[in-house]
């Protein structure tokens, strides 16, 4: 944000506080303070940014006289990362856009066409009684809850297994209702289908470069307790 935006809120929140309008000055005080941890954010991640350049062209006395004035300030500065042309970005909106990319040519893989001699066995295949296609049941739930391991990152749902743990008879209740509403209509739903990757530096080569880090996707821990009931099925 512009030097002089932040100046205009602060003459605003000071005329509402001239005139007591409280609940103007309110706005305007959380407004000042997030467009000064924007500014304060976007000069970490220039500073950041030259930091790299100076690592790369052998200049590590200011380099680490930059890594000193960035510690301290409890800010979130990620390296610059590489663009598919070889061009450096540095604003957290382009890189974001640069790992979307990039994860998305690594995990995307063309769908390879069933053969005929599969889709022919398939379509005359019968059903066979033994095999147990009944939804799961309560207890089932309860031990897939049990497999949930605790002290794990929850995924876009928000919702950790020291929720389902500790939840009591009730949640897993609930959960039972929710499994049973997706066997029957075989539905999934859609938190089930997402995952949050996080790219995790694996220690060696340049950190602007993507293939030096390693994806962790964080997935829905309830859809891992439903992964765990058609498992133990």
């Amino acid at each position: 944000m512009a030097e002089y935006a932040i100046l205009d809120i602060i003459e605003e929140r000071r005329a509402a506080r001239l005139a007591q309008d409280r609940t103007r000055y309110r706005e305007l005080n959380a407004k000042r303070r997030q467009a000064l941890h924007h500014d304060h954010q976007v000069w970490a991640d220039k500073l950041a940014t030259e930091v790299e350049s100076q690592l790369q062209t052998d200049q590590p006395r200011n380099a680490f006289k930059n890594i000193r004035r960035l510690r301290g300030q409890g800010l979130n500065v990620s390296a610059p990362i590489q663009a598919a042309d070889g061009s450096v970005l540095s604003d957290n909106r382009a890189k974001l856009t640069r790992w979307n990319e990039y994860f998305s040519g690594l995990l995307n893989k063309p769908v390879l066409p069933v053969p005929e001699s599969l889709q022919e066995a398939a379509s005359s295949a019968t059903p066979d009684p033994s095999i147990f296609i009944d939804a799961p049941s309560l207890q089932e739930v309860r031990d897939a809850v049990g497999k949930l391991k605790a002290g794990k990152a929850a995924g876009c749902c928000c919702i950790n297994a020291e929720m389902l743990k500790h939840g009591g008879e009730v949640m897993l209740e609930k959960l039972h209702d929710l499994f049973a509403g997706v066997w029957d209509s075989e539905v999934v739903p859609a938190d089930w289908r997402k995952g949050i990757i996080l790219p995790l530096y694996k220690g060696k080569g340049s950190r602007s470069e993507c293939g030096n880090y390693r994806g962790i996707t964080l997935l829905s821990v309830p859809g891992k307790a439903f992964a765990h009931v058609l498992l133990s099925a």
